[in-house]
């Protein structure tokens, strides 16, 4: 049986305000758990690194979608006063707007841009290391660099094993006459 999970939803939410805004609401859909859309591309359409790059970007965006954009978004409503001020009702209804807002505020607010600004130095830092040829990625986000090692590796196997197991049974070897045999 199929289970349900949380899914983003864009809706429109009256705030403390009385003014609406294009919020996300978290609603029951009939998706498996960490199910994505779909392939891009057909597998016969074309070269098959590009469809598996393809298809690796629309499942992490889907992920990031699932996860990043619901707890961007409860901040938001939890700041939707200070993050809001000023704008019209249609600027509040519009996503766009109302993440670039946010954003600004983080970046540009004293009260949350520490982390903001750590993570410009952190960038730094490791444009730095890649530069000098010690960057290990896998101190940063192993969680990624597993996944995408992962990938790398099937790849190279169907390509180097996988295919020639499939043609071992249909591509015939030369026959090559026993020793003792006649010439014919």
């Amino acid at each position: 049986m199929p289970t349900t999970k949380r899914d983003c939803t864009p809706v429109v939410n009256t705030g403390r305000s009385g003014v609406s805004t294009l919020m996300y609401d978290l609603t029951e859909t009939g998706r498996e758990p960490d199910s994505y859309p779909g392939p891009s591309l057909e597998n016969w359409e074309d070269h098959p690194a590009l469809k598996t790059a393809f298809d690796c970007l629309n499942i992490y965006a889907y992920w990031v979608s699932q996860r990043v954009i619901p707890i961007a978004f409860q901040w938001i409503s939890e700041h939707e006063d200070e993050i809001l001020e000023g704008f019209t009702e249609a600027q509040r209804a519009d996503v766009g707007v109302v993440i670039e807002a946010a954003f600004e505020l983080i970046r540009n607010d004293p009260r949350y841009n520490a982390k903001y600004l750590k993570g410009l130095d952190n960038a730094k830092f490791i444009a730095a290391q890649k530069e000098q040829n010690i960057f290990d990625p896998t101190r940063y986000n192993p969680a990624w660099t597993m996944v995408s090692r992962g990938i790398e590796d099937h790849v190279k196997t169907a390509f180097t094993t996988d295919l020639k197991e499939m043609i071992k049974d249909v591509v015939l070897e030369p026959e090559v006459p026993p020793v003792d045999a006649p010439v014919a």
